[in-house]
């Protein structure tokens, strides 16, 4: 019996809702959402999927990512990494803004 089931009765793994007779969403692994925990979920999933800042090494979504030299970087690493330094990236923003 998956998780999740107890005597066919379906419960939703987030906050235990019985989901058995409404419209219910099923994970991969077998395991039963109601639909708001899973679009909750999805969500999540969401804001996390655009990745890893190679500076922090903190999760982004996507659109808080910049992508330099073949890795992203957040924001604020941005302006650390590349502002501060007069690294290659600063010194062509410095000639392409008319900053610095």
């Amino acid at each position: 019996m998956p998780a999740g089931t107890i005597a066919g009765v379906k419960l939703c793994c987030k906050c235990g809702k019985d989901v058995t007779s409404v419209q219910r969403m099923k994970s991969s692994d077998g395991r039963y959402w109601c639909l708001d925990c899973g679009g909750k979920d999805e969500g999540r999933k969401g804001q996390t999927a655009g990745g890893i800042c190679h500076g922090c090494h903190e999760s982004f979504s996507k659109s808080e990512l910049t992508a330099f030299g073949g890795h992203k970087y957040c924001t604020k690493c941005v302006g650390k990494q590349f502002h501060g330094n007069r690294s290659f990236f600063s010194k062509v923003w410095s000639s392409i803004t008319g900053k610095g």
